[in-house]
């Protein structure tokens, strides 16, 4: 049983308490089966759909040759989507293997900004999502709202208690007016999820399905901002830099040494969440 059937699980039977508890006090039969019934049906809505939305990912997947080894898509107790270990992992197992032509990529010259590659990897992003082709899965799938830095109220800077988030706010939402505003959510998105490989030549800048679900996390095996990743014979391959138990999740640093900002700073620009203490 995964996470999402077990909370669920949970809501079913606290929701029926909570029905049984007041319909205690009723004397409408027919309205108490009715109430039962409502609750019932609202909560099998929502774990079908959380059910169906993950299935249609991974059958779209399976379809553009993307195999995973030893993990899937699981949740934690706050909902939060990421991979974890269905079996014990060793280090160098590998874990994920993606075609090259299922990634979206641009190649820019090392000299291009970060905002003018992230704008250029945006175009292509949003180009693949209008067409409603290939990429479909993968981009129903990513989040609707990012919800980086620009988006937070004063209110979620205050209680991170880091006042250069102020700062940092205003930095991204002057970048974002330097766009169309319909190029918002591609700019978040590859803000917060895309990955670059870089050469003398040329920096290649990629959103890989599956890969980029895996969420930031630091233990003193992996505290470096480098993965291993590999591009062998056409697929991009990712082998695991740890030992991971089953039901783990799979973490990877989101540090990147070249993008101009302090680990803080970085996690709050790029990805939106604080890693201060």
């Amino acid at each position: 049983m995964n996470r999402i059937t077990i909370v669920t699980a949970n809501i079913i039977i606290n929701v029926f308490i909570a029905t049984i508890v007041v319909e205690l006090f009723s004397d409408d039969i027919s309205m108490n089966i009715l109430h039962v019934v409502l609750c019932l049906v609202i909560v099998l809505f929502i774990l079908r759909k959380w059910n169906y939305t993950d299935w249609k990912f991974k059958r779209w997947c399976k379809r553009s040759g993307i195999h995973f080894n030893k993990l899937d898509v699981g949740y934690n107790q706050h909902m939060r989507r990421g991979l974890y270990a269905t079996d014990d992992i060793k280090t160098g197992d590998m874990l994920i293997e993606v075609p090259l032509t299922s990634c979206i990529h641009e190649e820019v010259l090392p000299d291009a900004t970060l905002a003018e590659g992230d704008y250029i990897l945006s175009t292509k992003l949003m180009l693949r999502d209008k067409s409603s082709g290939k990429f479909e899965g993968y981009m129903d799938y990513m989040p609707r709202d990012p919800h980086l830095i620009a988006d937070w109220s004063d209110a979620e800077i205050d209680r991170i208690n880091y006042p250069r988030g102020y700062e940092l706010r205003e930095m991204q939402k002057r970048e974002n007016e330097i766009y169309p505003k319909s190029m918002k959510r591609y700019m978040d998105l590859v803000r917060s999820r895309r990955i670059i490989y870089r050469y003398e030549a040329s920096h290649v800048l990629m959103m890989i399905p599956m890969i980029d679900m895996i969420n930031h996390g630091t233990t003193p095996e992996n505290n470096g901002f480098e993965i291993d990743t590999r591009i062998e014979d056409k697929y991009i391959k990712l082998y695991s830099p740890r030992n991971y138990r089953k039901g783990e999740e799979i973490l990877m640093s989101y540090g990147d040494t070249e993008s101009g900002y302090e680990s803080i700073d970085h996690h709050l620009y790029r990805h939106g969440f604080f890693t201060g203490k």
